[in-house]
């Protein structure tokens, strides 16, 4: 009976040994990438009208239109595409007496419709942390194919979310801005790391 128990227990401890493995290896970290994002020609009138002029900030960039918001790190499950991206610098909407930004922005793919989040930070206050936009991703294979090192997500449409919307209308006391209102288009490539979180 003894021995019995003890094969018990060393195939228990095996099996847990491969769940976790096997969870290990689903989840995995994302260390670098970059994500793009073109504004929509309606998106960029819609600012002018509204007085202000885009531009990227801190580690971000703008190439022929094109901004570039690095990677800084993230987890992504690859048998469900499930996971947080988290990116450097971000993009402000200046006025001459007005500056609002775009901090830290963090892809978020654990729910039904993938959003991205950001710090909102007005004429160089904090003042919190708002959903920004919804992106509807292209039907995508899973599990995610990281062959070549990387995760990379097609050209994905890009909306505005109520929530910015409501908070950029009352910043500059108009009603131009509105909810599901197209931003632009995205695409991304995200550098897998070491196994996850």
């Amino acid at each position: 009976m003894p021995l019995l128990h003890y094969i018990l227990a060393i195939a228990f401890t095996v099996s847990v040994a491969m769940a976790r493995t096997g969870q290990a290896q689903s989840n995995i970290a994302i260390g670098a990438g970059v994500t793009t994002l073109r504004f929509a020609p309606s998106f960029e009138s819609t600012v002018a009208t509204s007085g202000l002029t885009l531009g990227a900030v801190g580690e971000s960039s703008v190439l022929q239109g094109l901004f570039l918001f690095p990677v800084v790190e993230g987890a992504i499950d690859i048998d469900s595409g499930r996971g947080e991206i988290i990116h450097g610098g971000g993009f402000q909407l200046v006025a001459q007496n007005l500056d609002v930004t775009f901090l830290n922005l963090i892809m978020d793919t654990t729910g039904a419709t993938p959003f991205v989040t950001g710090d909102l930070v007005v004429n160089n206050a904090m003042i919190l942390r708002i959903p920004l936009f919804d992106a509807q991703f292209p039907p995508l294979t899973l599990p995610l194919d990281i062959r070549r090192g990387t995760v990379d997500i097609p050209p994905t449409s890009i909306t505005l979310r109520p929530e910015a919307a409501e908070i950029l209308n009352r910043i500059i006391a108009s009603t131009i801005f509105t909810s599901g209102q197209p931003v632009g288009t995205s695409e991304m490539t995200w550098i897998v790391g070491q196994s996850g979180m």
